[in-house]
C-alpha cells in the first residue's frame, strides 16, 4: 500500500477470485467511497460514499446482452437514472443518460489512435458540445496500445485462415522505407511446403526466414484488417520523426513476437513441432539480432 493513498483504489476478491469490493480513497484522510459487487450475480452493485455514511448508498443494476454491458440503472436518494451504452466496432460509441427528472442527454464518443479522443454532448436542435478532448497521444502510449491489440488480433486472424500445410513460422515484417510502412507490420506464414522448397533450392540459411519467399506472403487472409489497428497506425506514423522513434516501434514488434511465441497455438493453427515466431525488417538486416532478442541464444 503506498504512503499516499488519496485518489487510489483497492480491490477485494472472494475465494473464487471474483471481484466483490472496490475502495476509492478520497482527498480527505481516512475517508473512502466503497463499492460492493454481488460476485454471484455481478449485475448488482451498491456504493457508499464517505460524505453521508449514515444514509443509504447508491444501488446500481448493470444489464448485459451476450456478455456486453448495455445499460446501468442507478437508484439513490437523488432519484433514478438509466445509462444506455451503444457499441460500435467493439467499443462504446454512444452513451444516453435518461434521468427520472430532466432532459435526456446523449453523448457521442470518438476515438483517435485506438484511444478515446473526444466526448461530445449532443442535444436536439443544437450544435454538439465537447465535454472532453484528450491531449495528443504520446508515441509510447500508442505503441503500448498497438502491442496489446496485435497480441489479440493476430491469433484471431490466423484462426480464421486455412492453409494446406502446417506452418513452421510466423513472421511480422516491417519496413523503414516510409513512416506508414513502419507503423504496422505485415503477417506471413512460413509453411512446411515452403521449407521443403527452400531445402531443394540450396538457398542460404537466412532465406528460409524471408517472408517475401513464402507462398502466403501478401495473401488477403493474413491482412491486419482491424479498425483499431488502422487508427493506431495513422497516429504512430505521424509520430515517427527520429531514428529513436523507429527503434521504439521495432522494440514493440519484438515484444509482440516474443509474446506470440509463448502462446499455445495448437487450437489456432496447424504447426510443426519447431514452430517459431519472428519479427524482422523486410531487408532481413536484423534477422540474427532479432532471433536472439525473441528466441534467445
Amino acid at each position: 500500500m503506498p504512503a499516499d493513498v488519496k485518489n487510489k483504489f483497492a480491490f477485494g476478491f472472494d475465494e473464487e477470485d471474483r471481484l466483490c469490493f472496490i475502495r476509492e480513497h478520497t482527498d480527505l484522510e481516512g475517508c473512502c467511497n466503497d463499492t460492493f459487487v454481488d460476485a454471484a450475480d455481478p449485475q448488482w452493485v451498491w456504493r457508499d460514499q464517505h460524505r453521508r455514511p449514515d444514509e443509504p448508498g447508491t444501488i446500481m443494476q448493470r444489464v448485459y446482452e451476450d456478455g456486453v454491458l448495455v445499460a446501468i440503472a442507478t437508484k439513490s436518494r437523488f432519484g433514478h437514472t438509466v445509462k444506455h451504452y451503444g457499441w460500435r466496432d467493439g467499443r462504446i460509441g454512444t452513451i444516453t443518460l435518461v434521468p427520472d427528472m430532466g432532459a435526456v442527454q446523449n453523448y457521442v464518443i470518438s476515438y483517435q489512435g485506438g484511444l478515446v479522443h473526444k466526448v461530445s454532448l449532443v442535444r436536439e436542435g443544437a450544435k454538439p458540445y465537447v465535454v472532453y478532448r484528450s491531449a495528443p497521444p504520446k508515441l509510447k502510449v500508442l505503441l503500448s496500445a498497438l502491442e496489446a491489440r496485435l497480441v489479440t488480433v493476430v491469433p484471431q486472424i490466423l484462426a480464421a485462415a486455412t492453409f494446406s500445410a502446417p506452418a513452421f513460422c510466423l513472421v511480422l515484417s516491417y519496413s523503414e522505407e516510409s513512416r506508414e510502412e513502419m507503423a504496422l507490420p505485415a503477417l506471413s506464414l512460413g509453411l512446411e511446403s515452403d521449407r521443403e522448397h527452400w531445402r531443394a533450392s540450396g538457398a542460404s540459411a537466412s532465406d528460409l526466414w524471408n517472408p517475401a519467399g513464402f507462398s502466403t506472403h501478401g495473401q488477403e487472409s493474413l491482412e491486419l484488417d482491424d479498425a483499431e489497428l488502422d487508427e493506431l497506425a495513422v497516429e504512430i506514423a505521424l509520430g515517427l520523426r527520429t531514428p529513436k522513434n523507429y527503434k521504439a516501434v521495432k522494440k514493440t514488434y519484438l515484444a509482440v513476437a516474443k509474446t506470440l511465441a509463448g502462446l499455445d497455438w495448437s487450437a489456432v493453427l496447424d504447426t510443426t513441432d519447431d514452430f517459431k515466431v519472428l519479427a524482422v525488417s523486410v531487408d532481413m538486416a536484423d534477422l540474427k539480432a532479432n532471433f536472439r532478442a525473441i528466441l534467445g541464444g
